[in-house]
Order: structure tokens, then sequence, then C-alpha cells
């Protein structure tokens, strides 16, 4: 339906990212879907070298969406070690749905970690919170459950449970890995 803004191109992750940060930095705003967290190893490097560093009137908004299992291993300590890349996770459609609209408005590379459970999960009413908000899902008095991804509906779970005994938990979802929310985490 619009053959200008969709290209096929050599399936090969670090040259998708390449060609995309070349794109952003002539004004487009690329989408490169990797094909799963181990193609973070080629590409980081790239994304913090030519992407996260463009300054001044030039920038590389470069998105890439990683699906991710929770059987396999994603290199967070390179991720989080790369200055300027955003790194967002998403707990649910919806989440991912917002993130991903977040992402599009950011000025510089994020990257979206998508676990494929929820790829074909029905999407709610969302939120326009920006990229790098966490969101509280849980008010509690007594402690404090900080998660991401599929955690998220786990730590709900354990919240429910918690709350029949007494016990109120607080909920956060942290949603960006990278910048971490500290407005929202000091409040806890």
């Amino acid at each position: 339906k619009h053959p200008d803004q969709v290209h096929l191109l050599p399936a090969v992750d670090s040259a998708l990212t390449g060609i995309a940060i070349g794109m952003a930095l002539g004004g487009a705003r690329p989408i490169v879907e990797l094909s799963g967290p181990q193609a973070l190893h080629g590409t980081l490097q790239q994304l913090g070298q030519e992407a996260a560093v463009v300054t001044g009137e030039f920038s590389a908004p470069v998105l890439l969406r990683v699906p991710i299992a929770p059987d396999e291993p994603i290199p967070l300590e390179s991720i989080l070690g790369t200055p300027g890349v955003s790194v967002v996770v998403a707990s649910s459609a919806t989440e991912a749905r917002d993130l991903l609209r977040a992402a599009l408005e950011a000025r510089g590379p994020v990257v979206l970690l998508e676990p494929r459970w929820i790829l074909d999960r029905p999407v709610q009413e969302g939120s326009d919170l920006p990229l790098e908000a966490a969101r509280v899902l849980r008010e509690g008095e007594h402690c404090t459950l900080l998660c991401w991804g599929q955690g998220v509906s786990l730590s709900r779970q354990a919240a429910d449970r918690l709350s029949t005994e007494g016990i109120e938990v607080e909920v956060i979802d942290l949603r960006s890995l990278q910048p971490l929310d500290c407005t929202t985490l000091s409040d806890c």
C-alpha cells in the first residue's frame, strides 16, 4: 500500500541498523525489527557510536524493536552500558503500542524490547506517558515491587495475593530501563 515507506533490505541486523542510522540522519524516522536479543550484540556499538552521539541540529531517531522470550538471554549490561540509547520494555500489548508511539517522538535512538507473548494480545485504552516515565500500577504502604516486562504481571499477582493477608504492596512498572524515572522511584 505504501511502497515509498516500506523498504525490503538485506536481513543482516547490523546492516539494517546502519542503513536506519543513515536514514535517520537524513530526516526519516526508521523502525527496524531485529531478529531477537542476540542481534543486539552486533548493533549496539553502531547505535552508541553513530546514532547516540549526534548533537546540534542533527538527530538520529532510530527505533529498534526487539522481540524477546523468557528463555532468551538479554544482554542488559551491554544495552544499559550504551550512553545515549533509551531502553524501554513493554509489559502488555497496550504498553507496547504506547511505548512505540512515545519512541517515535524521541530525538535519539530507542531500543524497544517486546515480549513475544504480547504480540497477539488485544490492545486496551492507553495513555500518553513520556517514554522515560514509570507507571504506578498499584498503591501500597508496606513495600514496593519494581518490575518490567513479564515481571509486571507476576508482581501484580503477588501483590494481589499478599493483599489477602493484609500486606499492601505497591507495584511499579519501570517501562524504561534507561533512563530511569528517578522522580517516581524517589517517591517510593
